[in-house]
C-alpha cells in the first residue's frame, strides 16, 4: 500500500471538458469527443495502473434543466472515458451536457 507524498499525489487528474475541448485541467493532454455524450480524456503523466478511483459528472445545457447521469466507460493508466446519460431518455439515452467534469484519484 502506498501513501500520498512527494512522489504520490491524491488528485492526479482533473479536467473540465466541453465536447473535445479541454477548458481547464491538471495532468491531461487533451480529449476526444467519441460521440454524443461520450468523451475520453488523455492523461499526460500516466498513472501507475488502471486501478484508480474515477468520476465523471456533467452540467446541463444552459437552455434547459436537464440532468446528466455520468458513468465511467473505461479506465487505463493513460486515459479515462466517461459517458453522460440524459435524465429523460431519448433514442440512445446519451447527451452532450454543457461540460463534463472528470476526476481520477490514484498514484503516479
Amino acid at each position: 500500500m502506498s501513501s500520498f507524498g512527494p512522489n504520490h499525489h491524491g488528485a492526479c487528474v482533473w479536467a473540465f471538458v466541453n465536447a473535445a475541448t479541454v477548458t481547464t485541467s491538471h495532468n491531461t493532454s487533451g480529449s476526444t469527443d467519441n460521440q454524443t455524450g461520450d468523451t475520453t480524456v488523455n492523461i499526460d503523466v500516466d498513472l501507475d495502473s488502471a486501478n484508480y478511483a474515477s468520476f465523471v459528472g456533467g452540467t446541463g445545457p444552459s437552455s434547459g434543466a436537464q440532468a446528466g447521469i455520468g458513468s465511467i466507460n473505461s479506465r487505463a493508466a493513460g486515459s479515462i472515458r466517461g459517458v453522460m446519460f440524459d435524465d429523460t431518455k431519448d433514442s440512445n439515452g446519451r447527451f452532450d451536457t454543457g461540460y463534463h467534469t472528470f476526476l481520477a484519484l490514484g498514484s503516479y
